[in-house]
C-alpha cells in the first residue's frame, strides 16, 4: 500500500533570501523520510541557491524544518563554488551567476549520503510581452497570456510562475515546443481554484507579474510531473513521485534556467 507524505517545498524567490512556504501531497512509494532538495542557478546575480529540507508523513505534525549541516556546491568547467548555510537548510554563493549554454553540476552531501545532479542552461527566448485575456464562459474571468516566438530547429521547454499582488501563485505552468516550434506563441495560463487561493481571480488594481524560465527538457519532466501527479491525471488514478533529475535518492530538482519577468496592472 502506498503512504501519502507531505513535503516542504522552500520555493525560491530568486535575487533575495526569502522562500515561499507550500506544502505539497505525493503519493511516495514507501514511508522512509526523503531530504527533499530544491536548486536553482539562474541568469542573475543571487540566484544560486539550494533549499534542503525533509519529508514528513501525512499524520505527522506539519512542521517542516530545514536541514542544516550539508555541505553544498556547485561545479562549472572544472572550477568548484561552495555555496554557504544563510538560514536554517537554505544554502546561497551571490557570488555565481548562471550563463546560458554552460552546464552545472550540484554535489548535496548530508552526513554520508550523496546527491548529484547536473543540468545546463538553455539560450533565453525572449518574453515579448504580457496580456489579460477572458475566459471562453465567463466573461468576467480573466488570465494573464504570455507571448513569445519559439526559436526554429531547437528543442525548448517553459515554466511560467505567476505572481499576484506579490504573491505566488501554486499553479504549474509548463510548456514544450513539441507542436510550436517557430511559431509565435500566446499562452492563456489557466489556474484552477482547488490548487490556488479561492480568490485568485484577478480584481481592478491588482498587479499581475509573470515569471519566465527557460528549462531544459529534464526540469521541464519534473515540473510535469509533479503537475500531473499531483491532480491524479496521466494513466494511473493514484499520484506519483515526481521525476527527479537528482541521483541519489532525493525528491526535489536541479535547474539551470534563465529568468524573465513582466508585469501590469489589472484595469
Amino acid at each position: 500500500m502506498n503512504t501519502i507524505l507531505r513535503f516542504f517545498s522552500l520555493t525560491l524567490v530568486l535575487g533575495g533570501l526569502s522562500a515561499c512556504e507550500e506544502v505539497i501531497d505525493i503519493d511516495l512509494k514507501d514511508s522512509e523520510a526523503k531530504y527533499v532538495i530544491e536548486g536553482v542557478i539562474a541568469n542573475e546575480a543571487g540566484a544560486c541557491k539550494v533549499l534542503i529540507s525533509q519529508s514528513r508523513k501525512f499524520a505527522d505534525d506539519n512542521t517542516f524544518p530545514g536541514i542544516s549541516g550539508a555541505t553544498v556546491t556547485v561545479e562549472n568547467k572544472g572550477v568548484t563554488r561552495t555555496l554557504n548555510e544563510t538560514g536554517k537548510g537554505i544554502y546561497q554563493n551571490t557570488s555565481v551567476t548562471g550563463i546560458p549554454g554552460e552546464t552545472y553540476s550540484l554535489s548535496v552531501k548530508i552526513g554520508t549520503r550523496l546527491f548529484t545532479a547536473s543540468c545546463t542552461m538553455p539560450a533565453p527566448v525572449r518574453f515579448d510581452s504580457l496580456y489579460l485575456t477572458r475566459d471562453d464562459f465567463d466573461r468576467s474571468i480573466r488570465y494573464a497570456t504570455v507571448s513569445y516566438r519559439d526559436p526554429l530547429n531547437q528543442k525548448n521547454a517553459y515554466r511560467f510562475v505567476q505572481y499576484k499582488n506579490g504573491k505566488k501563485e501554486k499553479s504549474i505552468f509548463v510548456e514544450n515546443d513539441e507542436f510550436t516550434q517557430g511559431e509565435q506563441v500566446n499562452t492563456q495560463l489557466d489556474y484552477y481554484s482547488t490548487i490556488d487561493d479561492q480568490n485568485t481571480a484577478f480584481k481592478k488594481g491588482d498587479k499581475v507579474e509573470i515569471e519566465m524560465q527557460c528549462i531544459d527538457a529534464a526540469i521541464y519532466t519534473y515540473w510535469f510531473s509533479l503537475a500531473d501527479g499531483a491532480s491524479g491525471n496521466g494513466e494511473n488514478a493514484a499520484p506519483a513521485n515526481p521525476v527527479s533529475n537528482l541521483k541519489g535518492g532525493a525528491l526535489g530538482y536541479f535547474s539551470a534556467h534563465t529568468v524573465q519577468r513582466r508585469s501590469l496592472l489589472v484595469r
